[in-house]
Parts: C-alpha cells; structure tokens; sequence
C-alpha cells in the first residue's frame, strides 16, 4: 500500500493553508495526499416539510463539495504530489479515525481556526477529539503559519514513552527542510538520577539509530508551565511536537495557567504523536 498523508478540509483559507504543510511533508515522504471533506446533517431535524429540500440541498452541497474537491487535487497534482480525493457523512471525528487507520496513513494535516491559545487551537473544535481516537500522528496548522518558516522544531521529550517513531518521523521531515530539532527533556526532581540516565540512553540510542543531528536539551524546572512558556519565548519555534499519552505530562501542559502564559504562541503549528 502506497503511503498517504490526510488533509480534512472544508474549504476554507484556514484548510488551504494546512494543504500546503501536506503537500510538502508528502514531497518529503513520496507520500500521496487523500483531501477528504465531511457533510454532516446529523444536527438537522427531518420532517415530511423540508425532507425534500434538505435533500435538494444536500444535492447541491455536494455537487459543490465534488467540483472544489477536484480543483484542490488538480492544484497539488500540479505541484507533483498524487492526488485523490473523498466526500464522507456524519461528524468527522466518528469516521476519519478508522479511515485512517484504512489508509495506514502517515499523518493527518488538518488546519485549526479561531484559536486563541494552544489549549483552544488542540482541544476546541474536531481536532482534540481525531488525536484522542486515531494512533496517526496529528499535525494542527493554525492560519497564521507558513510552511516558509519551516525551519526550527522543538519536541518536547517524555522519557516514559517509546520515543524512536516519533523522532525517526521528525527525522524525516528535518532533513527535508533542513530544520534544526531541538530535544527537550523538562528534569522537574534534580534528585531523580535514574530520570537522566534515562535521557542520556535515549541520546545514544537515537544516534546509533538515526541518521540525524538533534540538540538534546535537558532542562531543570520547578514550573513546568512556566519553562513552557519560557521555551515558547525564546526559541519561537515553527514546530512544537510532543507525544500524547493518557496521564502524561502532555494533559499538564494545558492545566491551570498555561492557556494565558500561551496566549502568544498560538501560531505554532503542533504535531501530537499517540502512543
């Protein structure tokens, strides 16, 4: 099976501007894109009253949702990416995860609008709810960002997972954009020697294992959501890519304070791995 790379879209200048974080990863990965769109009726009421115009209607919408379907896959043929493309019913979040999980797809690219923190632009919306159900990697494009600036990742290291996938993957896309990835391990107990052992086997590991340079960053906190922050300030970066996992550090980061201390930062493309 060929690999695939998912972008949802519902055609707005936000979905357009994910399209093109697609298109280049699937250059990146010699990856075909499959464009999919979702008409939901299901908050709709039918009665024997507008039964016929709302299927009049949903004619239409979808008449209207195949020609701009089309035009978007001529739009990255063009660019020289495989192209194809699928209407589905129902609310996204119900069908896209086993679609994925059809396709074996690599990533999902999907944009993220009217966010004004990290915590909205993941959590509000479908996005939230297709990372918790999907084991594909989910990559959240806010409309402020350009694929131009492509350049500085931060991954923000959980010792307690497997972390070889998600750092081959970013491996991959580095080498692509000839990004800079930095590494960061949050150390919140100095005392806890057997923590940065761990860190500094993980280092050995990837370079035996991956053919890539990244900048292993261990950094001592006692304020998790301010080093954040402090992180998110300093570097800027055009990345941010973590791993979600159930009562791990990740559901911390968006507790208590941080929405605000983030307010700033919610340009920064966010690539969530579950595992």
């Amino acid at each position: 099976m060929s690999k695939v790379i998912i972008h949802p879209t519902d055609f707005s200048e936000c979905a357009d501007n994910a399209l093109q974080y697609a298109v280049e990863i699937a250059k990146a990965t010699e990856s075909k894109i499959a464009v999919v769109h979702s008409l939901d009726y299901s908050e709709i009421s039918v009665t024997s009253r507008n039964a016929q115009a709302l299927n009049e209607n949903s004619n239409n919408l979808e008449k209207e949702a195949k020609q701009r379907l089309l035009e978007i896959g001529e739009r990255v043929q063009k660019q020289g990416v495989p192209c194809e493309a699928s209407i589905h019913s129902g609310r996204i979040g119900y069908w896209l995860p086993d679609y994925a999980k059809e396709k074996e797809a690599l990533y999902i690219v999907m944009g993220t609008v009217g966010a004004d923190t990290l915590q909205n632009k993941i959590i509000g919306s479908h996005t939230f709810d297709i990372i918790k159900k999907t084991m594909v990697p989910v990559l959240a494009v806010p409309n402020e960002a350009s694929v131009k600036d492509f350049k500085d990742f931060v991954y923000l290291q959980d010792h307690k997972t497997p972390d070889m996938i998600p750092l081959n993957n970013l491996a991959q896309i580095g080498k692509t954009f000839n990004a800079n990835i930095d590494v960061i391990h949050f150390l919140e107990d100095p005392k806890n020697i057997e923590d940065q052992k761990q860190f500094e086997q993980l280092q050995v590991a990837v370079k035996k294992e991956i053919d890539f340079e990244f900048n292993f960053i261990l950094k001592p906190t006692e304020d998790l959501h301010e080093s954040i922050q402090e992180i998110a300030k300093e570097k800027n970066p055009d990345l941010l890519a973590l791993v979600m996992r159930h009562q791990n550090f990740f559901q911390r980061l968006f507790k208590g304070s941080l929405t605000e201390k983030l307010i700033n930062y919610s340009h920064i493309p966010i690539l969530v791995f579950e595992q």
